[in-house]
């Protein structure tokens, strides 16, 4: 139910936005429903077609992060927009950094104190009736390509 309220309420607010504001709107969502172990909301995000760099389909990417969130009782994200290239009025690339650990990351300077992976994340995003990650791959990266 608060996938669907979510959703509504991004589509109002898209309305006001512009394509670049959407994609970070789209990222931030999808941040909280991982944090907050919300399976279907965040496979609300991905395209039917969805496939990644190591060739998971969405329904693969679903079973992962089930299990993903079954090993990890506690989520939490630090993220950092590198990048949104608008391709076309309904396809964009946007590169951003991932920090993942079992503490909250308040900002850059707690990555080094804290146990978290970071990566560098690539997505390719295309518009219908809202953005949604069509493609992603990544990479291992360091703290100071983040900085």
């Amino acid at each position: 139910m608060l996938g669907v309220l979510s959703l509504g309420l991004i589509a109002c607010e898209q309305d006001r936005q512009t394509p670049e504001e959407q994609i970070k709107s789209l990222i931030e969502v999808a941040i909280d429903a991982a944090e907050n172990r919300d399976l279907g909301d965040l496979m609300q995000h991905l395209r039917p077609d969805y496939l990644d760099q190591r060739g998971h389909q969405k329904a693969q990417m679903e079973k992962l992060l089930q299990l993903y969130f079954f090993r990890h009782k506690r989520i939490y994200i630090w993220s950092k927009v590198k990048q949104i290239e608008l391709l076309s009025a309904n396809q964009a690339n946007a590169v951003l950094y991932l920090a993942m650990a079992n503490n909250a990351i308040t900002d850059t300077s707690m990555l080094a104190g804290v146990r978290a992976s970071i990566y560098e994340v690539k997505l390719n995003l295309v518009k219908d009736d809202r953005w949604r990650v069509q493609r992603s791959s990544w990479h291992p990266t360091n703290l100071t390509e983040v900085n």
